[in-house]
């Protein structure tokens, strides 16, 4: 990625990632780096007929790749269709052994009058090697589709005026939301982003990676914004919720203008699956799709927070040793026990289970503080779901946060055990990606607590100074 791909400046992940579809999937279900509403897919290319060695081939098992014609089906040979490995689309085996060589031939010959038009689509089979994009097989576009889309918080000019739907922070802070943009160009082509909605008057916006861009005017522009994902703002939202008991936007902006400005205090090291996606174009390497995942929007996390079950009494003959301790001591206990043991012992004693939810639910908030669903009942905002073209087109997507009304009525030790067994199958891929980005933010944080330390300090130093005469 480098000096060429805008990145969120909360997560570190670019904003240039593309998605390869399944034969499976329909051609909504691709995109190209250059956003999600452009209409592009990752391209692919007419191979030779020398690529084909008959004798040599065990049949079509290459990565089960396939290769889909983006053209109109009016051309002359109207059994080309019929020689498609698809039934709606015009879509050919990208490994074509075993095909007569008199069919191949049609084929190829298909495919190289479309290539100069780039008309061919690579479509990911199960085993798939390219990586010009995360594959559908390893990905849904539910929990990717937000991946793309920009928001910026925009340095307001010296006329600001707040609005009606302005946040909180917005009428305090330096900088205000733009609308959403879902197709970002890179820093180097220095060109304006249409946003929308449009909001204080500004629907172009000029997405930087430094606050000196600001300061100095580098381009000689308005509008200059700091590229955020809105899922990663409410994300850091509540880092500082649970840090400070209260929603503090400013700490990030006040983090952002020192790290930008190189200062040694603010350098944040970037996690190993970011530095391994980042160069001159972001690489989608295998194992790192949950980067691309929505952390707010976790496809069946409801799942997990099932309600308890009605209390019942033990067997006969049956004495529930630590449902009868005292909740200091049965504390105590717990203090050396990991959560899964914590967990298995509940599972094993319906009484205990019972009574010591709460215990649990604490210890899981002290471990897992990103599940934020276990203590916080904040509503995102309105940004977090939609992409630009959701709000042009006034389509509600997909996604439902979760909120838990009563804490004392869910099964943690249920929920923990859920939560355990799907990301060890790493099916809870924005959960994954929420840990991260949540680990960033409070490491963003103790950066602002040093940096708000020693302001405090030279504070106090100079009200001394002044009060001795000096």
């Amino acid at each position: 990625m480098g000096h060429s791909e805008i990145a969120c400046q909360i997560c570190g992940v670019s904003f240039a990632l593309a998605r390869i579809r399944t034969p499976q999937e329909p051609p909504t279900a691709a995109w190209s780096n250059h956003g999600t509403t452009d209409g592009g897919y990752v391209w692919s290319w007419a191979p030779e007929e020398d690529d084909f060695d008959d004798e040599k081939s065990d049949g079509n098992v290459a990565g089960g790749c396939m290769i889909a014609v983006r053209a109109d089906r009016d051309h002359e040979d109207g059994d080309l269709l019929a020689l498609s490995q698809h039934p709606e689309e015009e879509m050919y085996l990208e490994d074509m052994h075993g095909i007569p060589k008199h069919d191949r031939a049609k084929i190829l010959k298909r495919l190289r009058d479309l290539e100069g038009k780039y008309c061919l689509e690579h479509v990911a089979g199960p085993e798939c090697g390219n990586g010009d994009g995360y594959h559908g097989n390893r990905i849904s576009v539910e929990e990717m589709r937000t991946c793309s889309t920009m928001q910026g918080l925009v340095k307001k000019p010296s006329d600001w005026e707040p609005e009606d739907g302005d946040e909180d922070f917005e009428r305090s802070e330096g900088y205000f939301l733009s609308g959403l943009v879902d197709s970002v160009t890179t820093v180097d082509s220095l060109y304006y982003e249409s946003s929308h909605p449009k909001r204080h008057g500004c629907d172009n916006i000029l997405p930087t990676m430094w606050y000196r861009d600001i300061v100095n005017d580098t381009f000689h522009m308005d509008f200059y914004s700091i590229a955020i994902h809105p899922a990663c703002l409410e994300t850091f939202k509540r880092a500082t919720l649970h840090r400070y008991d209260r929603v503090d936007v400013g700490a990030f902006i006040q983090w952002w203008e020192m790290d930008s400005d190189g200062k040694s205090l603010s350098r944040i090291e970037d996690d190993a699956d970011v530095r391994a996606g980042r160069s001159q174009w972001w690489q989608h390497i295998q194992g790192s799709e949950y980067l691309a995942a929505n952390p707010c929007f976790v496809p069946n996390l409801d799942k997990a927070f099932l309600p308890l079950a009605p209390q019942s009494a033990s067997p006969a003959g049956h004495e529930e040793i630590f449902s009868s301790l005292p909740s200091e001591i049965r504390g105590l206990i717990f203090n050396h026990l990991s959560l899964e043991d914590i967990s298995n012992l509940l599972l094993a004693s319906p009484l205990l289970n019972r009574c010591s939810q709460d215990d649990l639910r604490r210890r899981l908030i002290l471990e897992w503080p990103w599940l934020w669903e276990a203590w916080s009942k904040l509503e995102y905002s309105a940004w977090v779901g939609p992409t630009a073209r959701d709000l042009r087109e006034s389509v509600k997507p997909p996604g439902k946060q979760v909120v838990i009304s009563d804490t004392d009525a869910v099964n943690w030790g249920s929920a923990f055990r859920w939560i355990s067994r799907q990301r060890s199958n790493d099916e809870l891929k924005g959960l994954r990606n929420r840990q991260r980005i949540w680990k960033r933010s409070g490491e963003i944080l103790d950066r602002i607590d040093q940096l708000r330390k020693y302001e405090e300090l030279a504070k106090d130093a100079s009200v001394l100074s002044i009060s001795q005469g000096r």
